[in-house]
């Protein structure tokens, strides 16, 4: 199954969140989220991931994330770090004793457990983001599935795929009427009335 992600606009005129484009300095602000459980058949957090047995940290996994655009950074196992744009909502809290495990390279530093994860967020994140334009506003990137998709109606964009940018595809929503427009795979744009 092909699995992306998906930068989804809505127009000013829905009620949406305020988000921050924040530019990422060197000193990132990371907030530890609690402990996870994590299933090897289903990960908890699906994007980046590193593994290192003898040199990871808290700042190493942190960095790697942030440098890859992502706003989590997850811990497991001592060794492993896993990056992703969210949560997944099947996700759920553990005791906090469960996450214990010393990190590899730092034994003062607490690096997950075994299936389980010390999750840390940011809200500045090394990738630049478009704000909106055309009357929408960003409101976040989502995960998107060919067998469940976000949004109903692909909409076509006059010439080639080399095309497509965040500015036709809102356009071409605002013309069809929609107020949720969804760019995927550097080429695709989905619109819709509802999430």
């Amino acid at each position: 199954m092909r699995r992306h992600s998906i930068s989804l606009f809505v127009a000013a005129v829905a009620s949406v969140r305020a988000y921050s484009t924040a530019i990422r300095t060197r000193a990132i602000p990371w907030t530890y989220s609690g402990c996870y459980v994590d299933n090897l058949g289903s990960r908890t957090l699906r994007g980046n991931s590193w593994f290192s047995a003898d040199s990871m940290t808290v700042e190493t996994c942190q960095s790697v994330c942030s440098d890859s655009g992502y706003p989590f950074a997850c811990l497991e196992y001592a060794s492993q770090c896993f990056c992703d744009v969210a949560i997944l909502p099947t996700a759920g809290l553990s005791d906090e004793t469960d996450c214990s495990m010393a990190c590899s390279s730092n034994g003062n530093e607490i690096c997950g457990g075994p299936s389980q994860l010390s999750i840390y967020a940011t809200s500045a994140t090394g990738s630049n983001t478009n704000p909106g334009v055309n009357d929408f506003n960003l409101l976040d990137c989502y995960i998107d599935s060919v067998a469940k998709r976000m949004q109903s109606y692909w909409v076509a964009i006059d010439g080639v795929a080399d095309a497509m940018s965040v500015s036709a595809c809102t356009a071409s929503c605002l013309a069809s009427g929609c107020s949720y427009a969804g760019v995927e795979y550097s080429g695709e744009c989905w619109c819709d009335d509802s999430l």
